[in-house]
């Protein structure tokens, strides 16, 4: 089997010559730059280049040895935006090994921490001294009671997930966006054999926590849920708006779209399942 149909098989639950292995499907499931370059160091690979396409987790994109030495089935489609060898910058990870950084997010040293400044200059987001990671250090909206969203789109550019990009949706404001991603999606459908996955995002409840702050989103949940509402409902329509051309771009070459919510801790959930099924789900489901 090709890592496409063993992923398929093991979907459809038939079952696939082997246990299919997903290392940077997605922005969540690859190396950190620094653990991939003791990979790298380990194995004596001198060729190649650690380019950190996520730069809040510091996550390495899987070079090609990596993925056929450890027999890799998915890739993310992200990848095939990366090389541009103007889009990225010289770097330092934390342990002092190299690495390549984005260009297209503007990365600043400021009172012994690297901040990502956007470009009216707000502080988006920051790694101390002694992190491996990026935090955010603005919530757009919290303390902020609204009648409408109609500028929603505004406050979730301030997000830290949303400005600090990969390389695929960082051409998202070009006009020319979608049949671009239409073209690499198919060359690296008909040239690879790998299960192909894009991330899109499409989140709710995590995305209230960064626009409001945790523990405020929380609290609005019930003590202004009318408001919360509309702002769920605003982000269903941005979503949906943004979800349907990518789809007819994309479907005939990639196989999985990736949307998530963080929903729980260690411990169980963050909001009572009743919660959940009447605020979230919904929106989700649709």
């Amino acid at each position: 089997m090709t890592g496409r149909e063993r992923v398929l098989a093991a979907l459809n639950h038939r079952e696939p010559d082997k246990i299919p292995v997903d290392c940077g499907g997605m922005r969540s499931t690859g190396l950190m730059g620094m653990t991939y370059n003791a990979l790298k160091e380990h194995l004596s690979k001198r060729e190649g280049e650690t380019k950190i396409y996520d730069m809040i987790q510091q996550l390495a994109i899987p070079e090609d040895w990596y993925l056929a030495k450890f027999q890799i089935d998915t890739v993310d489609l992200a990848r095939v935006f990366a090389d541009n060898p103007k889009d990225w910058n010289d770097w330092k990870l934390p342990n002092g090994t190299k690495a390549k950084i984005p260009s297209w997010l503007k990365i600043e040293r400021k009172n012994n921490a690297w901040v990502c400044v956007d470009d009216e200059g707000d502080i988006l987001a920051e790694m101390p001294e002694g992190s491996y990671f990026f935090d955010q250090k603005i919530w757009p909206l919290i303390g902020v009671h609204k009648d409408n969203f109609d500028d929603l789109p505004d406050h979730i550019d301030k997000v830290m997930w949303t400005h600090m990009t990969d390389p695929l949706w960082k051409n998202s404001g070009n006009p020319d966006f979608y049949s671009i991603v239409q073209e690499r999606a198919k060359k690296l459908y008909e040239e690879t054999d790998y299960f192909i996955m894009i991330g899109f995002g499409g989140q709710f409840f995590e995305l209230g926590q960064f626009l409001y702050r945790n523990d405020e989103f929380m609290i609005n949940l019930i003590y202004h849920q009318e408001e919360m509402e509309k702002m769920l409902d605003k982000l269903l329509k941005i979503h949906l708006t943004n979800l349907e051309p990518l789809l007819d771009a994309i479907s005939p070459y990639v196989q999985l779209i990736v949307m998530g919510d963080d929903l729980g801790m260690q411990s169980g959930p963050m909001i009572s399942p009743k919660l959940y099924r009447e605020l979230i789900f919904p929106r989700a489901k649709e």
